[in-house]
């Protein structure tokens, strides 16, 4: 069995779709040594210890800077090229994995370019959007990779569009990986009440961070004025958005203009055990789409995480979602802006338990079957 280094900068306690991927993506391999590259401005790594130490496998933490392609590094930054080798010496891996390319992992290519190493790369949603031309180095190490994996079919055909090779190319599913239970989020339902006292006589409808441009959560408001135009007293819904994120303020300020404050709850930041609570406690997902603009724009685990728990999905569109949502079987789909078609499916939905339900029961279904990440790990380190 090939001894196999994952480079990762998404490897942590901290919640999200990347985190949980790239961690339960090495969860049980013995023959897998992690490298993460931190950020320096988290300061002390030594704080992760104790998450590390549950993988049974050496877990290095090395501070590398976001590399700018047009302008070399300092070499005063560059004091983690020597630990990186030190790494390579002591491990002697056979095989690199990245987890994704570009952010911090990228200051690295150049590195494993000269060493000679065989490489394989997940190309994720975000690196796909990013690759261009301009990288021409980028482009160059992917030609060399072994194996190059994407998540589904609209990025393989998106990454062929962008000139990468197709007999290097692999699609798998993105495989989910939750990090609590019904019963832990259960428990931890008590102090998540607290933030949402009131709710629970409401319908209650939910959407994931993080709070950032690119989720294009202030959607929610779009919809919610087609809600008003509907006749929909906002007293009888809770619109509850978890997570936390740069665009926090940003939502605030449109929930005090659109005189929002009781019916749009931001939750601020959630672990992993509350965010399972909080999509136990919801009655309906929405999601609101990508971006024409950017190709990789909509992708997100959050569509996964609501069906790994029940909950069925109206979503806008986006990059790759129909091949997560089948239409009117585990959720609803409608063209991103098409604002009156996704709130005429919330009204109709939030009046049909048993249809819900049905759909929640078929959505839990095929992301047990279809998106396991024993799956993902399978296909993935079979081609390493």
């Amino acid at each position: 069995m090939k001894k196999i280094l994952f480079i990762a900068d998404f490897f942590g306690p901290e919640p999200g779709g990347m985190e949980n991927f790239n961690t339960g993506l090495v969860h049980g391999q013995k023959n897998v040594v992690v490298l993460v590259t931190a950020s320096s401005q988290l300061g002390d790594q030594s704080k992760y210890k104790p998450f590390d130490e549950q993988f049974g496998t050496p877990v290095y933490r090395i501070a590398i800077p976001i590399p700018n392609f047009l302008v070399p590094t300092p070499k005063k930054n560059r004091d983690f090229v020597d630990s990186f080798q030190r790494l390579i010496d002591q491990e002697k891996p056979e095989h690199i994995l990245f987890a994704n390319l570009y952010g911090r992992n990228a200051g690295l290519v150049p590195i494993v370019y000269r060493l000679g190493i065989p490489f394989s790369v997940i190309l994720q949603p975000f690196d796909l959007d990013q690759l261009s031309m301009l990288h021409l180095n980028l482009h160059r190490f992917l030609k060399r990779a072994n194996s190059i994996f994407v998540f589904s079919n609209y990025f393989y055909d998106l990454a062929l569009l962008k000139g990468l090779p197709e007999r290097t190319m692999v699609s798998v599913p993105f495989g989910l990986h939750v990090r609590w239970n019904r019963r832990q989020s259960q428990n931890a339902q008590s102090k998540l009440l607290k933030k949402l006292k009131g709710t629970d006589v409401k319908f209650r409808i939910l959407s994931m961070g993080p709070l950032t441009r690119d989720k294009n959560l202030d959607r929610v408001f779009q919809v919610i004025e087609q809600l008003d135009k509907m006749g929909i007293d906002r007293s009888s819904y809770s619109w509850i958005i978890g997570g936390s994120g740069p665009e926090y303020g940003y939502l605030k300020e449109m929930i005090h203009l659109h005189h929002l404050e009781d019916t749009v709850i931001l939750t601020g930041f959630l672990d992993d055990i509350e965010v399972g609570a909080l999509y136990y406690y919801c009655d309906l997902y929405f999601h609101p789409g990508g971006q024409q603009r950017n190709q990789a724009s909509g992708y997100s685990a959050s569509i996964l995480e609501a069906g790994y728990t029940s909950l069925p999905v109206i979503s806008g569109s986006g990059a790759g979602v129909d091949e997560i949502i089948r239409n009117l079987v585990t959720g609803v789909m409608h063209s991103a802006e098409d604002y009156t078609g996704l709130a005429k499916s919330i009204v109709e939905l939030s009046r049909d338990a048993e249809l819900r339900e049905k759909m929640g029961r078929f959505a839990e279904d095929r992301v047990l079957t279809e998106y396991n990440i024993e799956r993902t790990r399978h296909q993935i380190f079979q081609r390493l």
